[in-house]
């Protein structure tokens, strides 16, 4: 397989860039979020009022919805790939010969040769 040059790279699309950044940003809040809970355990707080039910929601939801978000990315990444391969491909019909392809009167010469040094 041959390196990629700079030409077939394929572009980031804004959704990617979104979505990406918003699942980064779900997981700096769920950690946030983790450590206001182990502050306000320390500080005997009580979590049944005011905004500690929500914190702990996040702390619970945040990391799944990241990483649905990134397995999203990671699935329509795959899907933009692929049909920029087979949108690049040469069809079967015109495709070259392996470069390892012999034919047969190549082949029973190498095996000739092979053979008569043993």
């Amino acid at each position: 397989m041959s390196a990629p040059t700079p030409s077939e790279e394929i572009p980031v699309r804004r959704i990617d860039r979104i979505l990406s950044f918003t699942a980064l940003g779900l997981l700096i809040l769920s950690v946030v979020c983790f450590f206001s809970i182990m502050i306000g355990s320390a500080m005997h707080a009580s979590f049944d009022q005011g905004l500690w039910p929500t914190i702990g929601a996040i702390v619970y939801v945040a990391p799944i919805v990241a990483f649905l978000l990134i397995l999203t990315v990671v699935i329509m990444s795959f899907v933009r790939r692929s049909r920029a391969n087979k949108a690049r491909s040469v069809p079967s019909s015109v495709s070259k010969p392996s470069p390892h392809a012999y034919d047969h009167e190549e082949l029973t010469v190498k095996y000739k040769r092979r053979t008569r040094r043993r």
